[in-house]
């Protein structure tokens, strides 16, 4: 019966360290708003958790806004900082481990291509230093700031290039689980919508009211 009870027990521990091995990063944004104030900033972070042997990066966000829209003018992206109040930074809180940080913004003809990239080396001694990600202790890759122009009330969308995304080892090969990343990524997307304008607001409580009234009516 015992030697039963530790065969059980040695299997659960197989299967859950098989389980936690088999994890697969993610790579998302943290703290996206669904609504912008036109002429306003607002703030975001990229996170990466779950990345195992993780030495150097290289990740590009996609900002693209209304048909029509000016990228750089109606929409921008004045401030990139791998540092929260609270570091959280992927390899690590000192100046050293933020000693390679890197980040460019691109102006396309319809988006914003923010580019990401970072190798672990604060000892410069040539080496990379890998880490593994964390959730809420070294998952943050950078905080991404993003302004509108007080004129321009149109949609924000959020999305991630797949083709230019690094994931790299100290080998620089692309980590484990990579390809669940690039799956994952290439389904993923996100809308922020303007505040809508006081008048409109208005026209919609009164619209609202309008047919609750109707239905008491009934």
């Amino acid at each position: 019966m015992t030697r039963n009870i530790l065969v059980h027990l040695s299997f659960c521990l197989l299967v859950l360290g098989a389980s936690s091995a088999l994890a697969s990063p993610i790579l998302t944004i943290e703290g996206l708003p669904s609504q912008y104030v036109p002429g306003g900033t607002f703030s975001f972070y990229v996170t990466l958790t779950d990345a195992a042997d993780l030495a150097s990066y290289n990740v590009e966000l996609v900002v693209g806004g209304t048909p029509g829209s000016t990228p750089g003018s109606d929409y921008d992206i004045p401030s990139v900082i791998p540092d929260t109040p609270v570091s959280r930074y992927v390899f690590g809180p000192t100046s050293a481990d933020k000693l390679n940080f890197l980040s460019a913004v691109n102006t396309e003809p319809d988006s914003l291509a923010l580019t990401i990239s970072d190798f672990h080396d604060p000892d410069v001694d040539f080496t990379l230093d890998p880490v593994t990600t964390v959730a809420g202790v070294n998952d943050l890759v950078a905080v991404v700031s993003v302004s509108t122009d007080a004129a321009y009330t149109g949609q924000l969308t959020f999305s991630f290039d797949t083709t230019t995304l690094q994931l790299d080892n100290p080998d620089i090969q692309s980590i484990a689980n990579f390809a669940a990343v690039v799956a994952a990524l290439k389904e993923w997307s996100a809308t922020v919508n303007a505040v809508p304008e006081p008048a409109t607001s208005v026209l919609l409580m009164l619209g609202a009211t309008y047919l609750t009234l109707r239905r008491r009516a009934r």
